[in-house]
């Protein structure tokens, strides 16, 4: 089974080559990965797949892909959960740091730890991520009944 996956680095200002990169080798291998990235701002082109700097749509790709592949950001990452997919989240830490990234690394370590995603500290064990993802049951993330309001209400009287 060819598993179809999205890589997207988002809007972040540096890019992502490192990422982009190990997403066009693994697509240049004999592997059952079709590929599609949208590298943003990234200098690295790929060579030996689908890819584009940014979109207004998204959200196609989202539905397109089997397995999405991100930085840590917390919108793709619902985004993802609430279609059902399998994602990989791989931080930059190696550049950016762990403190620059510390909301993205708790947002993903919670979420790891739940068995929604898996998780990396860079690119350089993708392919192995990206098998664990494809071996993932899907899950549906169901967004919280929020009753703040009500809380609030009940709170003031």
């Amino acid at each position: 089974m060819v598993h179809k996956v999205f890589v997207t680095i988002g809007t972040y200002r540096e890019g992502f080559d490192k990422l982009v990169e190990a997403a066009d080798l693994l697509a240049s291998a004999n592997l059952p990965f079709e590929m599609v990235t949208q590298i943003g701002f990234s200098n690295y082109i790929p060579k030996h797949h689908a890819y584009f700097d940014f979109s207004e749509t998204i959200e196609d790709n989202y539905n397109w892909a089997d397995i999405v592949v991100c930085t840590g950001g917390a919108g793709t990452i619902f985004s993802c959960l609430k279609r059902g997919k399998k994602i990989v989240s791989i931080l930059d830490v190696d550049r950016i740091g762990i403190i620059s990234s510390a909301h993205a690394y708790d947002i993903t370590n919670h979420f790891r730890d739940q068995g929604m995603l898996v998780r990396l500290d860079n690119p350089e064990g993708l392919r192995q991520a990206l098998e664990q993802a494809a071996a993932m049951p899907p899950y549906a993330y169901i967004d919280p009944q929020c009753t703040i309001a009500d809380d609030i209400s009940a709170f003031l009287g």
